[in-house]
């Protein structure tokens, strides 16, 4: 294990004396559950969620992460990270929001924006402030700044993985304690609930079941 530091970054690098990673397979380890020996004759397992993770956590540092291999040597895994933390990117439709600090303020993630326009017909006669969002790249900034009380997330969106979304807003420590409800046409609760997802709700959404599952995150 080395550890090292310079004026900008950390950096930290382990390296094993297994039985090396394929050159083609160095990128896919980063992905969720692959295996990298497909053979029937295997002598050496995959991953699992694990280097997704910390690829995760380091990319919300703003930093990187990698791996070099030598087959049936070693493999190095490496990381860095900026020591003043992520740059931020001015957002300034972000900036101009009005926030009301007397009402419980709601994140809707959508790709429509009718259903933004829905779920605030459906709220704000109830106290609440909704903002909406339909850029999924933006999403873990506008929560980790704006703290909202619940997000609303569609998991099933074009261009964009709602999965992916949910399990990075709940892993990151800035914002895992962030109550997202679920709100999809994708018939998985199990698996929303799995992954940390404190309510799950499956469209057509009715205005009672979403005040009813806001009304229990007040009370939680």
């Amino acid at each position: 294990m080395r550890a090292w530091v310079d004026d900008e970054n950390l950096g930290i690098s382990v390296t094993d004396t297994g039985t090396g990673i394929p050159e083609d397979q160095l990128e896919k380890i980063f992905e969720e559950f692959q295996q990298v020996d497909g053979s029937s004759t295997r002598s050496v397992g995959g991953t699992g969620l694990g280097l997704p993770i910390s690829r995760h956590f380091v990319e919300l540092h703003g930093g990187r992460i990698w791996v070099e291999s030598e087959m049936g040597l070693v493999s190095t895994f490496a990381f860095v990270i900026p020591i003043h933390g992520p740059e931020r990117v001015q957002d300034a439709e972000l900036t101009a929001l009005e926030i009301d600090p007397g009402r419980r303020l709601v994140l809707v993630v959508e790709a429509e924006e009718g259903m933004v326009g829905l779920y605030r017909r459906y709220l704000e006669r109830h106290g609440y402030q909704i903002v909406g969002l339909t850029d999924v790249e933006r999403v873990p900034v506008w929560v980790r700044e704006l703290s909202p009380f619940a997000v609303l997330l569609d998991v099933i969106m074009p261009e964009a993985d709602g999965w992916e979304l949910l399990e990075n807003l709940k892993t990151a420590r800035e914002t895992a304690q962030v109550p997202v409800v679920v709100c999809t046409i994708a018939d998985e609760e199990t698996r929303g609930l799995s992954m940390g997802a404190a309510a799950y709700l499956t469209k057509p959404v009715l205005e009672k079941d979403l005040l009813q599952a806001l009304a229990l995150l007040e009370r939680a």
